[in-house]
Formats: structure tokens, sequence, C-alpha cells
């Protein structure tokens, strides 16, 4: 699940506060419905591949569940590559929602 190291200016950039690292997996190859955990600074993600079409379009639905109860943040991310003017390029769509406090 990790993508490839990317270089900034010659350089590793440096690790996310946010993102702590995968620490399950499904499915080896990751493959449509392959679903996972990742731990953040703020939650845990549980997040499932709901498209894979190779080479150009990955999507994910992550919905985190937030320490201390705080509820739950629904996130569908999307990437796109293609190439433009002789450049590769990958874009990235993100569509989030907050559930708010359970209980409340």
């Amino acid at each position: 699940m990790r993508p490839p190291v990317r270089r900034v200016q010659g350089r590793r950039p440096p690790k996310s506060l946010a993102y702590r690292g995968t620490d399950e997996i499904s499915s080896n190859p990751v493959m449509l419905g392959t679903t996972y955990r990742e731990l953040g600074l703020i939650g845990v993600h549980r997040g499932t591949v709901t498209e894979r079409s190779r080479p150009t379009r990955r999507a994910f639905h992550q919905p985190m569940s937030m320490r201390a109860h705080l509820g739950i943040v629904d996130a569908a991310t999307h990437y796109e590559a293609g190439t433009w003017e002789w450049n590769s390029q990958v874009a990235k769509f993100l569509t989030a929602s907050f559930g708010g406090r359970r209980g409340w």
C-alpha cells in the first residue's frame, strides 16, 4: 500500500505527523476490495480499495475513527495519473465529512 519514496529536490521528504503507517492489510497483492488499517496522529483509518484501474486510477474509502470518541471522519480519496505536455502528473481528489461525536 505504500507509494514509492518520493524525492523532493534530491532528498527524501520529511515523515508525516498525521500518518504513522499501515499495520494491517487483507491481501497481497493489493486488489479491488482489499482492506487495510492505518494509524494516524488523531485516529485510525480502516480503508477499502474501491477502484483500481491500472495504470491510471485508484480510489479508496477511508473512514477514520477519531481518538477520544470524537466521532468519524468519512473520507474518499481518488487518484488519477496522466501525462500532460511530456510530464507525468497525479491528481488527488478528496471528499470528507465529519460525523461529530457519537451520542450527540
